[in-house]
């Protein structure tokens, strides 16, 4: 994926060059329609680098969650190698026994003045530069650090970016022989289609609730029986009415 990306602007110069030569009508008609024929093969070609970009945020994640694992290997792995180092010096009968096996675990080379020491000695002092030297190790690699996620993150960055400029170059520079447009004109104008249709939605809505205001009207929940109880309601107050108007001398 990183060298996809870092050709990308080989590719898109390719393209470019072919777009003129098309523009132009130059060649024969059996090379045009190759040229054609590669043109139509860059939309394919941006729909490839558009699709880098989520691969490219999931590895970069897993790297991420992979370097607490990286850092506890490393640590058991300089451990091991302290732990074989601290016996070889405390089997060692001489400094020549010494400086062999610490040939062998590839660890510090003893010289003709470390050789001349008293053997305890030597093997302080070795135990003091093993102790030293591997908590170093163990600090730098005590997991990820802030420098190392910043590197990642920007690393990241670039690829994305670089791979969307890329698509976009492509999509630009593509052409379809039959409709005489790109990748990127179709989109614009599906995409203009899709917010005109939208629009027109949105219009007849609004003339049919101009038009007929009561159809949009929420019904009232139960309205039958609300209206027979509001008639029965009435009527029963129109007869209390008339009984007082009976009763009056």
């Amino acid at each position: 994926m990183v060298t996809l990306v870092n050709n990308a602007p080989l590719l898109l110069i390719g393209v470019a060059l072919l777009r003129l030569a098309i523009a132009w009508g130059a060649g024969a008609p059996a090379v045009r329609a190759w040229r054609l024929r590669v043109c139509r093969l860059a939309a394919l070609a941006s729909v490839v680098y558009v699709l880098m970009v989520p691969l490219d945020l999931v590895s970069t994640w897993r790297q991420v969650q992979g370097l607490p694992l990286q850092a506890q290997s490393r640590q058991r792995a300089m451990d091991r190698v302290e732990q074989q180092a601290l016996q070889a010096s405390d089997q060692a009968a001489d400094g020549a026994s010494l400086a062999s096996r610490l040939r062998q675990l590839q660890g510090p080379q003893l010289t003709s003045t470390d050789l001349a020491q008293p053997l305890p000695d030597l093997k302080l002092e070795l135990r003091a530069s093993l102790a030293s030297n591997f908590a170093a190790l163990r600090n730098q690699a005590a997991g990820p650090r802030a420098e190392t996620l910043f590197a990642m993150g920007r690393e990241s960055l670039r690829l994305v970016l670089s791979a969307l400029v890329c698509a976009l170059g492509l999509s630009a520079l593509s052409w379809n022989g039959n409709t005489q447009w790109s990748q990127l004109q179709a989109i614009a104008d599906g995409l203009a289609g899709m917010r005109r249709r939208n629009w027109m939605r949105q219009r007849h809505q609004a003339l049919r609730e101009a038009i007929n205001p009561q159809a949009q009207a929420p019904r009232p929940r139960n309205g039958r029986w609300s209206f027979g109880r509001d008639q029965g309601s009435k009527d029963y107050i129109n007869e209390i009415l008339r009984e007082q108007e009976r009763d009056r001398p």
